[in-house]
């Protein structure tokens, strides 16, 4: 069985450490983008575009987009998809779906 003692303290470790985190936040994440503008000899724009596109899609798919110039085949699909429909194409889409809903 957990004590009270450690629920006491884990509770206030969580609490020190939600405090903290907006402040130790940033600093990890200027430390990081410093280290992959050392790493990669980036200009700090392309490296903070790079931390932050790494962070959502992860180190590799960011490189490729950012760095070599690809773009993510997944989201060129989404792109295409959402480009695709023109307003008319949308209206007469969902004026479809309408009446089928209707009968």
């Amino acid at each position: 069985m957990i004590s009270i003692p450690l629920l006491v303290i884990a509770t206030v470790t969580l609490a020190i450490g939600a405090l903290l985190r907006p402040f130790l936040g940033r600093w990890i994440d200027a430390r990081n983008i410093a280290q992959l503008r050392r790493r990669y000899s980036l200009d700090e724009s392309t490296a903070e575009e790079l931390y932050q596109l790494a962070r959502l899609e992860g180190f590799g798919s960011a490189w490729e987009t950012v760095v070599d110039g690809r773009r993510d085949q997944r989201r060129r699909a989404v792109e295409r998809r959402e480009t695709k429909r023109t307003a008319d194409r949308r209206r007469t889409a969902d004026r479809r779906l309408a009446g089928r809903h209707r009968a």
